[in-house]
């Protein structure tokens, strides 16, 4: 038996399949729900651009988008921002803008700031449910990177694969 006790899978608002394999490797029964939401026009509507906020608010809105049509579920909804300088990395669209990250962040300290919401009921806009939601942050270092391991990138690459995909 799992460590889930709840009737009803949990519902994750993510395409995210190492995310899936975490929790289904715990014993949590998902369905996967991705949320459709422009995380860019959120993240550049953020009122301070602080990175943990940020990834609090994208978490908040990703569970708060699936939960609206699905009352009475549990729905998890999951962010992380890297930053470093100031200044939110997205997702690379390409190779070329991948090496153009890597090469910024290469020997120096970001920080990663992840957060999960937790949302149950529909109704969300007007308070009802139940809300919980925790950020973790945390810093690490890349390797200095030689052109050797980071070959260039041709803008025609399809997109990568982040840890955070």
């Amino acid at each position: 038996m799992g460590m889930w006790i709840a009737r009803q899978a949990l519902v994750v608002a993510s395409r995210s399949a190492p995310r899936r394999a975490i929790l289904e490797g715990a014993g949590i029964p998902c369905e996967i729900v991705p949320a459709d939401i422009d995380e860019r026009a959120l993240e550049s509507a953020a009122p301070d651009g602080e990175p943990a906020a940020v990834a609090a608010m994208l978490a908040h809105a990703k569970a708060a988008a699936v939960a609206k049509d699905r009352p009475g579920r549990l729905v998890l909804g999951a962010d992380q921002t890297l930053a470093f300088g100031g200044r939110i990395y997205s997702k690379p669209a390409d190779r070329a803008a991948a090496h153009t990250q890597l090469r910024s962040l290469a020997g120096r300290t970001h920080a990663l700031h992840s957060a999960v919401a937790v949302v149950e009921g529909g109704d969300i806009a007007v308070g009802l449910g139940r809300h919980a939601l925790e950020i973790i942050a945390a810093s690490g270092r890349d390797r200095w990177l030689s052109h050797l391991f980071l070959p260039r990138g041709g803008a025609a690459s399809p997109p990568l694969r982040t840890a955070r995909s």
